[in-house]
């Protein structure tokens, strides 16, 4: 087996998915598992629930070529494939598929060949946090999912191919993944110092080689970016507009050299912050000594190497540099715009340091009692003990999203219930149900999983602001309740919350709370 997967890539895609066809089949029969609840109930987040369903990215009637203004222009040719739709179902499968792919093609080019412990490495990726928050984005999980594969692609390219053809095919997987979510660079530099550093601890007499392959990288990563570029120039003067004012987009540009220290702290601070603290990831459930194990095995794994190859001490200067260099490259959408913070959807690149961690633990020197490998045995359960963490994490999450749909979808029954009954409503008056739940007068439909959820899973599915608000509203009365309510303007909508009248109501579902204020039946769930 381990040989058959050695060279099952030369032989054609076909071959290499065959040698892989269980680790594969194991691996999605446990996101289906684990991420039941995603596609039974049609779990969404905040930012998610308030998007229309079908979505086409660019086509958006409420602010069109939205995506293409923060520089997701890919995203318009990928929802051109499925007409915008995405049911949640085949969305949760091609998002795991992609991602268990990439996490495979991880396992290669860090030379990780037991099977058993290929799996649960794959398992560490698509059993994370950052995938169940990204299967919450229905309407660009699966586009994002294709990102990360496209980044480690390009990698994949310039590995494994000829020098001109894998710079070339590399750049061009690399342009589409940056194009389809930016945080793709921040896979392809990270994973590009993870093949690297393993080269340099495996073979360090092949330092020459090595460096031609970073050369060959660089150019990969600035080709693509270019070309990222242009065609993004060329698409937004061909719209007429300019990149979104939102987290400081439009600012990127020389203002990075400006900032570039601060970039810097940053990256290292989310990278930190991802592992040990609670706002990107919120490491409950024993993640966090988990990760140290993992850590603690793979760190002692790279000194033995270090010290196997003290005599090439160019090699082994430079890979203990790369390692340094890894939080940086990680988070480099950090250092290119510090103006935000690495958010767990923008996680991947940070994701994928565990299974680094486990292929550098699995090159330990067996230590064998019975005729069983007792080293490998450590490395396994140590990460099977990350995957249970990051299983129950996602579980977490789950249990709060279900709980506050389940309580948005009841909410919305018996407001529905009491605006057909109401005369005002049957003569066809513009309608507006303005609030959220949790800020009214029902109780938290899940405090114990809440506080250890992430933090944009803590917020409940509804926005504060009165256009996203109302259009979550739209969404739970069109797509779980089967009702096409006649709505106001959202201009209508914000002027009735500024009003006196609207601040004397009392909030449903008290008497009162139903209301025609200004040609408006208003329906107030809070202020």
């Amino acid at each position: 087996m381990p040989e058959a997967i050695k060279k099952s890539v030369s032989r054609g895609p076909l071959a290499w998915l065959y040698v892989n066809r269980w680790v594969l089949a194991v691996v999605l029969l446990a996101s289906a598992v684990l991420y039941y609840p995603v596609y039974t109930g049609g779990l969404e987040n905040l930012d998610s629930l308030c998007t229309p369903e079908p979505y086409q990215a660019d086509l958006w009637e409420r602010i069109p070529y939205w995506e293409t203004q923060q520089g997701r222009w890919a995203l318009r040719l990928f929802d051109a494939l499925t007409n915008g739709m995405h049911p949640p179902f085949a969305t949760v499968l091609a998002s795991c598929l992609f991602l268990a792919l990439a996490a495979l093609l991880v396992c290669d080019l860090l030379r990780l060949r037991r099977p058993l412990l290929r799996t649960v490495t794959v398992l560490l990726l698509v059993c994370s946090q950052f995938v169940q928050n990204l299967l919450s984005y229905r309407f660009c999980s699966a586009a994002y999912a294709a990102s990360v594969l496209l980044a480690v692609l390009a990698v994949w390219c310039v590995d494994r191919l000829s020098p001109r053809i894998g710079v070339a095919g590399g750049a061009l997987c690399l342009t589409f993944s940056v194009a389809l979510y930016q945080t793709g660079l921040g896979v392809a530099a990270v994973l590009c110092l993870f093949v690297l550093i393993f080269r340099l601890l495996l073979e360090p007499e092949a330092l020459r080689p090595t460096l031609a392959e970073l050369v060959r990288m660089l150019l990969m990563g600035a080709a693509g970016m270019v070309v990222y570029l242009v065609v993004l120039k060329v698409l937004l003067a061909v719209y007429g507009v300019t990149l979104a004012d939102i987290n400081g987009i439009n600012q990127v540009g020389v203002q990075t050299l400006l900032q570039l220290p601060r970039g810097i702290v940053c990256a290292y601070r989310d990278f930190m912050e991802y592992f040990t603290g609670r706002s990107i990831t919120q490491n409950y459930y024993a993640t966090r000594p988990a990760t140290a194990l993992l850590l603690l095995l793979a760190g002692a794994a790279g000194l033995r190497l270090l010290w196997r190859a003290r005599t090439h001490r160019a090699a082994c200067g430079l890979a203990v540099l790369m390692v340094l260099l890894v939080p940086a490259a990680a988070n480099v959408t950090d250092i290119i715009n510090p103006n935000t913070q690495i958010l767990l959807r923008m996680a991947a690149a940070m994701a994928l340091v565990p299974l680094f961690a486990a292929a550098l633990a699995a090159t330990l020197p067996a230590c064998k009692i019975k005729g069983a490998d007792l080293t490998a045995a450590v490395v396994l359960a140590a990460a099977v003990f990350l995957v249970r963490g990051y299983a129950l994490q996602s579980t977490n999450d789950m249990r709060v999203l279900q709980s506050d749909k389940q309580q948005a979808v009841t909410v919305a029954g018996q407001i529905a219930g009491d605006l057909l009954a109401n005369e005002a409503c049957q003569s066809g008056m513009p309608v507006a149900v303005l609030g959220r739940p949790s800020d009214g007068l029902y109780q938290d439909p899940c405090p114990t999983y809440r506080e250890k959820a992430n933090l944009y899973v803590q917020w409940g599915v509804f926005w504060l602001g009165t256009q996203d608000n109302m259009d979550t509203w739209d969404r739970l009365f069109r797509d779980e309740l089967g009702l096409s309510m006649n709505w106001c303007s959202y201009e209508q909508a914000e002027a009735l919350r500024e009003t006196d009248a609207y601040a004397a109501m009392p909030m449903y579902p008290q008497q009162g709370s139903i209301a025609v204020l200004d040609g408006v039946l208003v329906v107030k769930v809070s202020a």
